[in-house]
């Protein structure tokens, strides 16, 4: 047992996190409380950076351009891996298919709020590569694709995604 220096509680050791040269071995912050003050610097920190970018958006635009412009090579070979993994054997047997659903994703468009196309089992991950077939794209909201990136979620994350996307329609 352990107590918490920032909620003052005591817990089990399980409750914190590990510290080679803590007291214990353990952190002097238990799990919870950590996790309350990531989110709270995240949250301050998003908040900062968009005020930031606000404040100075022609400086940040023109150092994207100067960073692509220095480093086309760089873009060039991305697109080049992104098309072959994306015009595959496969994706080309799919293709109408593939289509409907771009299809579907544009009509959403026009009728509501943005969507986009998503792989459920990303393109290009560090530990898997989906295919660019109709079992693997979704139609999802913009914000929730863009919040996704290119990670593997679990299944509960995959279905709060579809439930908010359904919600709404």
């Amino acid at each position: 047992m352990r107590k918490c220096t920032k909620c003052k509680k005591i817990k089990d050791l399980d409750s914190f996190h590990l510290k080679v040269d803590g007291k214990l071995g353990k952190k002097s912050h238990c799990k919870a409380c950590v996790k309350a003050y990531d989110k709270k610097r995240s949250v301050k920190k998003s908040l900062y950076d968009s005020k930031r970018y606000i404040e100075n958006k022609d400086s940040i635009k023109k150092q994207n351009k100067n960073y692509y412009e220095n480093n086309k090579e760089k873009y060039r070979n991305y697109e080049v891996q992104r098309s072959r993994l994306l015009d595959s054997k496969i994706s080309r047997m799919y293709k109408k298919d593939n289509e409907m659903i771009y299809k579907k994703c544009r009509e959403l468009n026009i009728e509501n709020e943005e969507y986009h196309v998503d792989h459920i089992i990303p393109i290009k991950n560090e530990i898997i590569c989906g295919l660019h077939v109709p079992w693997n794209l979704q139609i999802i909201k913009k914000e929730d694709n863009l919040k996704k990136s290119n990670k593997l979620l679990t299944e509960e994350e995959l279905e709060g995604i579809l439930n908010h996307g359904q919600a709404e329609k």
